[in-house]
C-alpha cells in the first residue's frame, strides 16, 4: 500500500495557513515530485535554461499563492502546466518573442508512438531537439507535451487553455514541419 499523500492532499496542506510546518513539508514533496516537470516545460517553451530556472521559481511562487484556489480533481499536472505556460507566455510577450499561430482544424496526426519512432529513426536526438526548438511556440509546446510529458490531447488542451481541436492542429503542423525538416536533412 502506498503511504505517500496524494497531490491533491498536499495542495490542501500547502494552502493551510494554520499548519506552517505541514505546509512547508507539502511544498517540498510537491516540488520533489513535479519540479522537473515545471522546469523542463519552461525550458522547452523559453529555450533558455537560465531564464527557465528563474521563471520556474516564479511558477512555484504562484502555486503557493494560488494553492487555496486549486480545485481537487486529481488534475495537478495540467494545473501546474497551465501556470507554467501562462508565466512563460507573459515573459515571451514582454520580450516580444511570442508569435501567434492559426487555430484552424486539419487532419488528426498519426499515433504519437509512431511519430516518436519515426523521429528517432530519422535523426539524432540533438537534430530533433533543434528542429523542435525552431517550431512556433504553440506547436513546440503541444508536441513536447505529447511526446515528452506523454499527456493526452485533453490534458494538453487544458494545460494550454485551448480546445482539443486546436491542440490537434498544432500537433499536426508540428509533425508535418518536423518530418519535412528531417527529410531535407537526410
Amino acid at each position: 500500500m502506498d503511504d505517500q499523500p496524494s497531490d491533491d492532499s498536499l495542495i490542501k496542506l500547502l494552502a493551510s495557513l494554520e499548519k506552517p510546518r505541514e505546509s512547508k513539508e507539502a511544498f517540498r514533496l510537491l516540488f520533489d515530485r513535479h519540479g522537473g516537470l515545471v522546469l523542463g516545460y519552461c525550458t522547452r517553451l523559453l529555450t533558455d535554461r537560465s531564464l527557465a530556472e528563474d521563471v520556474a521559481q516564479d511558477v512555484w511562487m504562484k502555486v503557493i499563492q494560488n494553492s487555496s484556489k486549486y480545485e481537487s480533481r486529481n488534475q495537478l499536472r495540467p494545473w501546474l502546466l497551465t501556470i507554467s505556460r501562462n508565466t512563460c507566455l507573459n515573459i515571451l510577450r514582454a520580450r516580444k518573442d511570442w508569435i501567434e499561430t492559426l487555430d484552424e482544424m486539419t487532419d488528426e496526426p498519426s499515433d504519437q508512438a509512431d511519430l516518436l519512432a519515426d523521429l528517432m529513426t530519422k535523426s539524432e536526438v540533438q537534430k530533433i531537439r533543434t528542429n523542435i526548438e525552431s517550431l512556433p511556440a504553440a506547436q513546440r509546446t503541444a508536441i513536447s507535451l505529447l511526446l515528452i510529458e506523454d499527456l493526452s490531447y485533453d490534458q494538453i488542451a487544458q494545460a494550454m487553455q485551448l480546445t482539443a481541436g486546436s491542440v490537434k492542429t498544432h500537433i499536426h503542423r508540428a509533425r508535418q514541419t518536423l518530418m519535412s525538416n528531417l527529410r531535407k536533412s537526410k
